[in-house]
């Protein structure tokens, strides 16, 4: 018998499946999206499922690069943190590029790329009147789809 087929029976003696680890770690980036995109539920999901673990990716990887790694470094030593955010960063280019490439079918996939491009451009988000017209124009409708609930 598979682990996912082992079943585990409640005191009402009723079989329900036991989820295997290797199918909630497959959860993690979708439980990311959803928690970063409020309204977003995991029914919703469905289509843009391929798409929607892709945005939990690069949102995990960019919150590693921003948040864990600098901590790992003393305050000025740039080389060396630059360094050890080279691999994860081109991991996030890479995927970003496969999100930027694939089609959205469902507001919560528009939801979840809106997300992903939000951490992966973080500073490009705010209005900065010094930007040209059309990047400001970006920014705003990126800001509009992260506060707005489109699901």
């Amino acid at each position: 018998m598979s682990e996912n087929e082992r079943s585990v029976i409640t005191p009402t003696t009723t079989r329900q499946p036991r989820a295997s680890r290797r199918s909630l770690l497959a959860l993690t980036p979708l439980a990311a999206v959803a928690a970063a995109a409020p309204g977003v539920t995991l029914g919703q999901m469905h289509a843009d499922r391929e798409l929607i673990a892709k945005c939990g990716e690069v949102i995990e990887l960019e919150r590693h690069i921003w948040s864990t790694l600098p901590g790992r470094f003393a305050p000025g030593d740039d080389f060396a943190l630059e360094a050890a955010q080279a691999p994860f960063a081109d991991r996030s280019v890479e995927i970003m590029t496969r999100i930027i490439a694939t089609k959205s079918h469902t507001p919560a996939g528009i939801t979840a790329k809106a997300h992903a491009l939000a951490a992966f451009v973080a500073s490009s988000v705010e209005d900065d009147e010094g930007d040209a017209l059309d990047r400001r124009a970006y920014a705003s409708i990126l800001r509009d789809l992260l506060t707005v609930n489109v699901a």
